[in-house]
């Protein structure tokens, strides 16, 4: 009978003990817990029956269960011998033992979701998890200058490798923190980042990660679908408003945002292309997108001026270059037909923002 492992994609916790399972080739059960829908389905009294700590994650082998994760690294590593995850060596044990304390009591738990629930704003639990997980670091750093060798102690990959990554990984896709202080804590991490029990373990390549692009993460906050984002963004982070402040200028964006978003990119969508088939979907793509852009031209030669909706960018003008860029070089549509989209798509190219965000310039864009 194969373990069974209640955890969620995004717990670091969660993301210790699978990299541990795969270092160890061990197959299991994965059981999602969902710990936002619905208030936390670790909450659910289904779940409290299992696991009264309405915690993740929580191990399931047989008759025997185990909760907290350093308590389930260790069930694993004696009970699967290879590879050894701590070192025979006692004061090397020690030290994996040390860091692994050091991440799992002194830096995780001050940035856990619980902790920064009792703050006032999303800004104060930032900074919170921010100065928190930098301190830990720093001391952290210090430890790893003098046990490292290619990873944490040494040259082997231990339980402490196994704490620091999901911790580094948080730090900066959460709360913002410079690596580039921390050179060994960098160093170790970019190297276990390409290990395949890490790539395998991963929180994006998880069966329950959110499987829609793009999916937007924020401290709590996970949103998917492009204008949820967007509208999200514009929100959050003072500045530049890509929406007007004039009620009608503002409902004209969003109309032209509708056009693209819902009238246009659906009817192209790769699931809908694999429903027409190989031989016919350039065709259908290339008119409806065709049709598109016809209703699209006559409503900006009424709102436009330089851009989509008069002189100042606006989230149309974020719609309307990648719908561009798709016609043209992915459906061969012919925007000379067009000359209203095609002079604002050129204005917008040379725009910074856009050259940055272009397809071409992504780091997973293939090299040519």
């Amino acid at each position: 009978m194969p373990l069974k492992l209640y955890n969620f994609w995004r717990s670091s916790c969660s993301w210790r003990v699978r990299a541990c399972l795969a270092m160890k080739n061990v197959d299991y059960k994965y059981l999602p817990i969902d710990l936002f829908k619905d208030g936390g389905e670790q909450k659910k009294p289904e779940y409290l029956e299992i696991n009264p700590m309405d915690q993740i994650p929580f191990l399931v082998d047989g008759d025997a269960d185990v909760a907290q994760s350093m308590a389930i690294l260790e069930y694993i590593e004696e009970k699967y011998k290879n590879p050894p995850l701590l070192p025979k060596d006692v004061k090397l044990r020690a030290k994996v033992r040390e860091i692994c304390g050091l991440i799992t009591s002194g830096i995780q738990p001050l940035q856990h979701r619980k902790v920064l629930g009792l703050m006032t704003s999303e800004d104060a639990k930032l900074k919170w998890a921010h100065d928190c997980v930098a301190s830990g670091f720093e001391i952290l750093e210090k430890i790893l200058q003098k046990s490292s060798g290619k990873y944490c102690v040494g040259d082997d990959i231990t339980m402490a490798d196994l704490c620091l990554v999901p911790q580094a990984y948080n730090a900066v896709d959460r709360f913002s923190v410079d690596l580039n202080k921390f050179s060994v804590i960098s160093r170790i991490y970019l190297s276990l980042e390409e290990n395949p029990s890490f790539k395998k373990s991963h929180p994006l390549n998880q069966p329950d990660c959110p499987i829609q692009v793009p999916t937007f993460v924020h401290g709590d906050v996970i949103i998917s679908q492009s204008m949820a984002i967007m509208d999200y963004i514009d929100n959050k982070f003072e500045g530049y408003s890509l929406l007007p402040k004039d009620l009608a200028l503002r409902a004209k964006v969003k109309e032209i945002c509708e056009i693209i978003c819902s009238g246009i990119q659906p009817i192209q969508n790769l699931s809908v292309l694999q429903k027409i088939g190989e031989a016919n979907k350039m065709e259908w793509a290339h008119h409806w997108i065709q049709s598109g852009f016809d209703s699209l031209e006559k409503v900006l030669q009424k709102s436009s001026g330089k851009y989509c909706v008069g002189d100042d960018i606006t989230m149309a003008d974020a719609c309307l270059v990648p719908q561009v860029y798709n016609a043209m070089f992915r459906y061969n549509v012919s925007m000379s037909r067009f000359p209203t989209i095609s002079r604002i798509n050129e204005a917008l190219l040379g725009h910074p923002a856009f050259q940055l965000s272009h397809p071409d310039n992504q780091p997973d864009c293939p090299k040519k």
